[in-house]
């Protein structure tokens, strides 16, 4: 396994693991517990090993994942840009597309005041298929009635789903 991850695997048999174990031995250490520290060292840099901790922490540097949100024509320009200020040597590129809710925001009228509570729905005239209390709004409420912000939410979600979601 050491010649497969070009790393010590298990450092207990090593030369300067040796001379430690004999230099506590013989300041009157205890050599069961010698033992014991030597196989559970073992163990940790087997596993270490095995999940290639150890290649990351030898070589000095963990990998790093840059990923880059852009409009269309700007991906040539940013992906040289990359090129040249990184130490990377190529640049994937992928194309997203993102579905969107259609949303809409209405007035609730709650015990605590007026919030704001954002609908979502599958396109406009559609069944609403969430609801939710815009938290600024609640903040602000549950400020002046001098109530939690979670009671505020809650009483502008309770209005909503018996309004919207439940039709």
């Amino acid at each position: 396994m050491s010649l497969y991850y070009r790393t010590p695997v298990v450092i207990a048999f090593s030369i300067p693991g040796s001379v430690l174990i004999g230099k506590y031995l013989q300041s009157g250490g205890d050599i069961y517990y010698a033992v014991g520290v030597y196989f559970a060292i073992s163990i940790l840099v087997l596993v270490l090993t095995a999940t290639g901790v150890i290649k990351v922490l030898i070589k000095g540097r963990p990998g790093v994942h840059l990923s880059v949100l852009c409009r269309p024509r700007e991906v040539h320009s940013l992906a040289k840009l990359v090129l040249k200020e990184t130490s990377s040597l190529g640049v994937r590129i992928s194309h997203q597309s993102k579905m969107m809710a259609h949303r809409e925001i209405v007035e609730m009228v709650t015990a605590y005041g007026k919030v704001k509570v954002k609908l979502a729905s599958m396109a406009p005239g559609k069944p609403v298929i969430r609801v939710t209390p815009e938290y600024e709004d609640c903040r602000k409420v549950a400020l002046a009635a001098n109530v939690p912000i979670n009671d505020v939410y809650l009483a502008a979600l309770k209005e909503a789903s018996g309004r919207y979601l439940y039709e």
